[in-house]
């Protein structure tokens, strides 16, 4: 997982990002560890998400404007908006199958919106 670097604006990421997982963490926080190392296996099958790494301790600021509380925190963001937040002890496994279930949602409207054009494209 890609670091947070200094000349990223973390609201352009959030705008022109389809899917951004922000993890926020500590160095010696094991879980967040092992968090960033499954993250980073899911991105490998989802080239539409981008994933940053904020360490707390580095970037007490962005932790600040956040209000991130604790390490591990995860952000999702689709299209610009936040679409959950996790703390704490949570099950990573659910929180990337409601993620994967809403993207395909997403995906099937897109696909449903590119039917209907050609139909009326047809019709016409």
């Amino acid at each position: 997982m890609q670091a947070l670097q200094a000349h990223e604006d973390l609201a352009q990421l959030k705008a022109q990002s389809q899917i951004l997982i922000l993890q926020f963490a500590r160095p010696q926080c094991a879980p967040c560890a092992s968090l960033a190392m499954r993250l980073d296996e899911w991105a490998q099958s989802h080239p539409q998400a981008t994933l940053r790494y904020i360490d707390i301790s580095q970037w007490p600021q962005v932790a600040a404007q956040e209000q991130i509380l604790s390490a591990p925190t995860l952000q999702v963001y689709i299209d610009g908006r936040r679409y959950l937040q996790e703390a704490g002890y949570f099950s990573l496994d659910l929180l990337l199958d409601k993620l994967d279930h809403y993207w395909d949602l997403r995906q099937e409207r897109e696909i449903g919106r590119a039917s209907c054009r050609e139909r009326v494209f047809r019709a016409v």
